[in-house]
């Protein structure tokens, strides 16, 4: 309905055809007003149940999309079970009694490690009765009686996920040994050489071991300081101006969440396989020189500190085992091998610590750059895979091999003897023999 015109109209407007025209406008304005004000109650009216359809319409398309994408992460997580295999690995658990970190063999005893996207590296690894990848289960001391002991303690390298268990550095020694001796290793991921310490002082009151070998890895050194590793389950060094200091393993807050995770093959896939925490710490720092597995730049800036903390582990290793030979290890060069490089390189200087620290505290010492070399020149043969620098089955043949031979032309090999658990040890020479 049109409003009513209340302004009075002037007699004079409506002469002539232009006043009349002026009118009529005037009053189709008016209308289109009117009529204006009538439509927006109506389009607010309307406005209401448009909005109303809308809700039900999303709510259709979140229930027509997570059936979709819980049927999508299920496929994923059959396909990276069966097809292509997720990366497998047991669960870790904090020995209060010896404050170290082994494995849970109550959850997930044994497996298969895969590495690469679509799982192209394989190994069959197995947790033993003490916790450790290993074929073979462990004895203590006293249930050894006199077979003597070797016991290889190291990160993940002696940890071996890389190679199957069989055929892991502890195992090949083993075997070429033959029974007359047991060989151990104490290998966990993230130890650095600070944790060595730690876990020679468990070996030791556990096992009573008759030899102890370190394998020493490039990163061993600068994450033994406890500013520069965050592991708080493994022990770090506090290495200052006043001095040294033990910074003892704490049990991380136990987490039901990354149990849970743990348990499934797509976060394993992303997380191992795809090593998705590593890409994105490349790409973070992208202007950072690695080599073997280090920053070289961060490494060498950290020279003075790494070697007073390697002069306390190697002085407290050797003075708290005197009685048995202690051997370190280094892994070689292999990237300075394979391109037939020399071995002066921006990391020899590790090397040369360890040459020195070693012999100054009584210690025998191998650098497998030499054999690994030599290895290598005679048969071309490389001691990792394309898909991860761990040692594969070659690597770890022949780091065994290489130890077996400098054991015995040093003459460090424990002679077999009989064990009573209330006797002392029996103490033995120093073994300060090093061998470049």
């Amino acid at each position: 309905m049109n409003k009513r015109i209340d302004r009075p109209l002037d007699p004079g407007a409506i002469k002539g055809v232009g006043g009349i025209e002026a009118i009529e406008a005037r009053v189709r304005r008016d209308a289109e007003g009117a009529a204006a004000d009538d439509r927006g109650p109506r389009r607010a009216a309307a406005s209401a149940p448009a909005a109303r359809r809308r809700v039900p319409i999303l709510a259709k398309v979140a229930v027509l999309t997570f059936p979709s994408l819980v049927l999508l992460l299920a496929l994923l997580e059959l396909g990276l079970r069966f097809v292509v295999p997720a990366s497998q690995t047991p669960f870790v658990t904090f020995d209060e009694t010896y404050r170290v970190l082994k494995y849970d063999n109550t959850l997930r005893n044994e497996g298969t490690f895969t590495v690469g996207s679509l799982a192209q590296q394989r190994a069959r690894w197995r947790i033993n009765n003490h916790g450790w990848n290993s074929a073979v289960d462990y004895r203590t001391a006293a249930e050894r009686g006199g077979r003597p002991l070797i016991a290889i303690i190291g990160d993940s390298y002696v940890e071996g996920f890389h190679a199957d268990a069989v055929d892991n550095v502890s195992a090949v020694l083993s075997d070429r040994l033959g029974p007359d001796y047991d060989v151990y290793s104490f290998g966990m991921s993230g130890a650095a050489l600070s944790q060595y310490l730690n876990l020679s002082r468990y070996v030791r009151e556990m096992f009573r071991p008759d030899m102890l070998i370190f394998v020493m890895i490039h990163n061993d050194f600068h994450q033994a300081l406890a500013d520069q590793n965050g592991s708080i389950d493994q022990m770090r060094l506090s290495v200052g101006t006043d001095g040294v200091g033990e910074v003892l393993p704490e049990a991380r807050e136990k987490s039901r969440v990354r149990r849970f995770l743990g348990k499934s093959a797509l976060v394993r896939y992303l997380v191992i396989n795809v090593k998705l925490r590593e890409t994105l710490h490349r790409l973070r720092n992208r202007d950072s020189r690695v080599a073997a597995n280090v920053d070289v730049d961060r490494v060498n800036a950290l020279r003075a500190r790494i070697r007073t903390a390697v002069d306390y582990t190697v002085q407290h290793i050797r003075e708290e085992n005197p009685d048995i030979p202690v051997l370190f290890t280094i892994d070689g060069l292999r990237r300075e091998l394979y391109a037939g490089r020399t071995p002066h390189h921006r990391l020899t200087w590790l090397h040369e610590l360890m040459a020195e620290t070693t012999a100054a505290h009584g210690c025998a010492y191998l650098d497998l750059d030499d054999p690994f070399r030599r290895h290598y020149e005679a048969t071309g043969e490389r001691f990792e895979t394309d898909y991860n620098f761990h040692w594969n089955d070659v690597g770890h043949r022949v780091a065994a091999e290489s130890l077996l031979a400098f054991i015995e032309e040093k003459q460090l090999l424990p002679e077999p003897r009989s064990f009573d658990a209330g006797s002392p040890a029996v103490p033995r020479r120093s073994h300060g023999t090093t061998d470049r």
